[in-house]
């Protein structure tokens, strides 16, 4: 399926993707306490979800690491785990100390549609409010078409359908939580997508297609969810961390060379000029994730989402791309990822949100 709208400019898009290297300055995010909350994060582990873990923990919440058991050239969870915890017990709420605070690890490996169901089963079995669900976890771009055992490209499955199976599967647990939020890492690199549903599986560029339909995807559940009284003060937003240092590019310097779209040739220079380190792009996260502004409780204006559904370029809001504008393009994302979904049998939902599957 094309592009329901006349796409966007080449410059344009160009200029927007290049944009997320801009704003390269420090930044900081007020305190925030957050005893009793529970917080989800996948892909916490390495980078920003390590560092956002990190904080979490520090500001008191119980904190679940989803992780996959790492390659030895990733950081191991448990030690994030003993960092949380120490961070915990010297933040100014001290849970730990006092016996109050959870972190742990729970295996989930996002190349695996059934761990991802089975991590989000051993969640609802909890039985508890979930206040903020982070989907962090991500690849970068690779220059071949790897598959995962369940049949998709690794960068749509890791980076998109995972994080939507994940999602609409404990959508139930954060109606529960007064002011849930739904925290997505996608990328200014979304503008650089290309609108054309029968190459989100395909391969080629992958990484900012998939983003592109991430955040699409994103703002068409907020429109959902707005329209149902049982998960309408839940918000959900887009962001784009900076570009960070992480190594998730690891390869990027490497196949550079023989890459045909000028961006990724460019990328490497970008993150050198520009790059900022992971405790600065994990603030983007947490900003979204806890900035009372940013909920959707007792907004009085005259967006369409409520002030949700928003595409941060770090701590700021900027405008995402066109098509999250568009009805048909949002729509067709939607349906393109519960037809993926379905087949699996990995999405059971129950009788009170399945209709917000047709809202």
């Amino acid at each position: 399926m094309t592009a329901p709208i006349l796409p966007p400019s080449a410059i344009w898009r160009g200029w927007n993707a290049i944009k997320g290297a801009m704003y390269s300055r420090t930044v900081t995010v007020p305190d925030a306490d957050l005893r009793g909350k529970w917080v989800l994060i996948t892909g916490a582990n390495n980078g920003i979800g390590r560092e956002a873990a990190i904080w979490f923990a520090r500001s008191g919440a119980n904190v679940i690491l989803a992780c996959r058991q790492p390659p030895s050239y990733e950081t191991h969870p448990d030690q994030v785990v003993e960092e949380c915890q120490a961070a915990a017990a010297a933040g100014p709420h001290g849970e730990l100390e006092h016996g109050m605070g959870t972190i742990e690890w729970w295996e989930c490996d996002m190349a695996d549609l059934s761990s991802v169901a089975a991590l989000a089963r051993r969640w609802n079995q909890a039985d508890r409010p979930l206040d903020i669900l982070v989907n962090n976890a991500g690849i970068g771009k690779g220059g071949r078409v790897d598959l995962t055992k369940d049949g998709f490209e690794i960068c749509h499955q890791v980076n998109l359908l995972s994080h939507a199976l994940l999602t609409l599967s404990v959508l139930p647990s954060l109606a529960r939580a007064p002011n849930s939020r739904i925290v997505c890492t996608t990328s200014s690199m979304h503008h650089a997508g290309v609108y054309d549903l029968s190459n989100a599986n395909a391969g080629g560029e992958a990484y900012s297609n998939n983003k592109l339909y991430y955040q699409i995807w994103l703002t068409e559940l907020q429109r959902r969810m707005l329209r149902d009284p049982d998960y309408d003060h839940i918000a959900v937003h887009g962001v784009h961390p900076g570009f960070v240092n992480t190594g998730i590019f690891r390869l990027t310097k490497t196949a550079a060379a023989k890459e045909t779209n000028w961006f990724f040739r460019l990328l490497p220079k970008l993150i050198d000029w520009f790059s900022i380190d992971a405790k600065q792009g994990a603030l983007a996260l947490v900003n979204a994730a806890v900035a009372p502004e940013f909920g959707l409780r007792g907004f009085d204006g005259a967006d369409e989402f409520r002030g949700g559904a928003k595409y941060f370029n770090r701590i700021w809001p900027e405008e995402p791309s066109p098509y999250t504008r568009d009805a048909a393009s949002r729509a067709g994302v939607w349906d393109l990822i519960l037809d993926e979904l379905e087949p699996s049998e990995q999405l059971h939902v129950s009788e009170e949100f399945s209709r917000l599957m047709l809202a």
